[in-house]
């Protein structure tokens, strides 16, 4: 452990317990005295920041005998200079992928996105923001609300955004599900098709049937930022980056003043550092309360002590080469003293091509788990077959709300589709649901595939920047089985390479033995193909 890296005091992570279960299990404590990361300039560089300022310090030795690279700059705005140095970087001949950029805030990771974006820089977003808080998404939210309440204030946002007037569409319908309404949204205005994050709210809006509950729970809902690209440089706050390591770093101070610890409990911990008392924060109680007063000494000691771990994790994520930048006035880095300097060169990366600004197209005709259904679907250039696209979800839903897979199980798994999209689907389409799930309850390859192992459904599965999720997932021991249910054998080629993505991810997850099988739900009954 290093307690120069705890970080997470706001969540109750207390540093001083790692000396605490040290004494009190009589452990002795080693000193790794060697930096195996950071280029020399970088190490003795953070030595000389660090020594008289953090209690306790002991000076690190390079391994690496390189010299590295380090810059240090004084600047008023942070963020514009920033992107200048990243712009010098690249045109040194390092990669934008080699490079991150660690901030305070995910509000100051969202600016500085926008402003590599208007500089042609194609960057990766990896805070935690969330994707209601996005201009974009919240306003085309804002105008699918409009379409149902009629509120002007729900107009006006979008309409700023896309500079012309919005109407309500003759095929919009309040009982249409929301991620159709969405979709059909975005057909209407014919703009933010380079926004990936559309993906990621066409997903979300996808698990709801109707559009009050989807507007209730998008307000409550913490989703993440998509990247605007899968290359670029990282953007990543300061807390993101910790255990982490980059060949080349750029550190910006904050872009505008600290924020005060307003928490309003104040806790103070006993000698065992459990919590002995909590007090509410008063203005002005300090000159009264003699003991509150103790509290607060406390509290800013152990604030201090954490700004300065903040900064020690901030300045030794570098390999290669690191630049900070830094303010004269209410700065950061105020404690260490910085003086501007620049030391080293920065070593070109292997085969670099001149950076270009990368264009992100995104495709909307298929942004949902499922396919389009049997009897509607289309070829591409014609537009999306709401029907088909309604009917595979609703057909996904019914496998998800079978408590096993047996004919006990299908009348209360319909009986929750009728109620879901009963008002959507008419009797032939729920009918036609019901015949193929009991065609699939009958399907002894199915069931001998299933008997004996470990049941997972629509699991999440993370794989070379993509999300994938998975139908069914079968853990046999050290084997994985993989189904993807389909209701057409049409674009059977597609189904084919969209499975050895996932085996591909399975196997990059580290399963032994991986098998796939793709599951054919039709009119005409069951059918298993098996892909490995």
């Amino acid at each position: 452990g290093d307690t120069k890296q705890s970080l997470y005091r706001f969540r109750g992570g207390v540093e001083e317990l790692f000396d605490r279960v040290a004494e009190n299990y009589a452990i002795e404590i080693g000193h790794l005295d060697t930096n195996y990361r950071s280029r020399r300039i970088l190490v003795e560089a953070v030595n000389d920041w660090f020594r008289d300022v953090m209690p306790g310090y002991q000076d690190q030795k390079a391994f690496s005998r390189e010299e590295g690279y380090l810059k240090v700059r004084e600047v008023e705005e942070p963020l514009p200079a920033a992107v200048e140095e990243l712009r010098n970087l690249m045109e040194a001949g390092i990669r934008a992928e080699e490079v991150a950029l660690l901030v305070r805030t995910n509000k100051e990771g969202m600016e500085l996105q926008d402003r590599c974006a208007e500089a042609g820089i194609a960057t990766v977003l990896q805070t935690s923001n969330s994707l209601k808080n996005l201009p974009r998404v919240a306003s085309l939210v804002r105008a699918a609300e409009w379409y149902w309440r009629g509120h002007p204030l729900d107009r006006w946002a979008i309409e700023e955004w896309g500079g012309k007037s919005l109407e309500r569409p003759p095929w919009f319908s309040p009982h249409l599900p929301p991620a159709q309404i969405l979709h059909g949204l975005i057909d209407e205005l014919g703009y933010f098709r380079e926004d990936a994050n559309l993906i990621r709210l066409l997903e979300f809006a996808e698990g709801f049937g109707d559009l009050p509950t989807f507007l209730e729970e998008f307000e409550r809902s913490t989703i993440p930022v998509a990247g605007q690209s899968q290359k670029g440089a990282r953007i990543l706050t300061v807390h993101g980056s910790k255990g982490l390591e980059f060949p080349y770093v750029i550190v910006a101070d904050r872009s505008g003043r600290g924020n005060n610890d307003r928490s309003p409990l104040l806790p103070r911990y006993d000698e065992d550092l459990r919590i002995e008392r909590i007090a509410y924060r008063i203005s002005g109680r300090q000159y009264v309360d003699e003991e509150y007063a103790q509290i607060l000494e406390e509290r800013g000691a152990a604030e201090e002590k954490d700004r300065l771990n903040l900064l020690y994790v901030a300045l030794t994520r570098a390999v290669e080469g690191m630049v900070v930048l830094y303010k004269e006035k209410e700065s950061v880095f105020e404690p260490l003293a910085l003086k501007a300097m620049e030391r080293g060169h920065p070593s070109p990366s292997p085969e670099v091509e001149k950076p270009e600004k990368e264009r992100i197209e995104v495709e909307l005709r298929s942004y949902g788990s499922q396919e389009k259904g049997e009897s509607g679907e289309k070829e591409e250039d014609e537009g999306p077959d709401y029907e088909a696209i309604l009917f595979g979800t609703a057909m996904h839903y019914a496998l998800e709300m079978l408590g096993g897979f047996d004919p006990f199980y299908l009348p209360a798994a319909m009986a929750s589709v009728r109620n879901r999209y009963g008002t959507l689907l008419g009797p032939e389409a729920l009918d036609s649901i019901e015949r193929r799930l009991d065609a699939l309850l009958g399907y002894r390859p199915f069931l001998d595939l299933v008997e004996g192992g470990r049941i997972l459904r629509e699991q999440p599965l993370a794989h070379q920047g993509q999300l994938l999720q998975l139908d069914l997932l079968i853990e046999k021991g050290d084997e994985s089985v993989v189904v993807d249910y389909k209701s057409s054998r049409k674009f059977e080629s597609r189904h084919r390479e969209q499975m050895r993505r996932y085996l591909e991810a399975l196997g990059a997850a580290g399963r032994k033995r991986v098998r796939g099988y793709l599951l054919y739900l039709t009119e005409g009954g069951a059918k298993m193909v098996e892909m490995s």
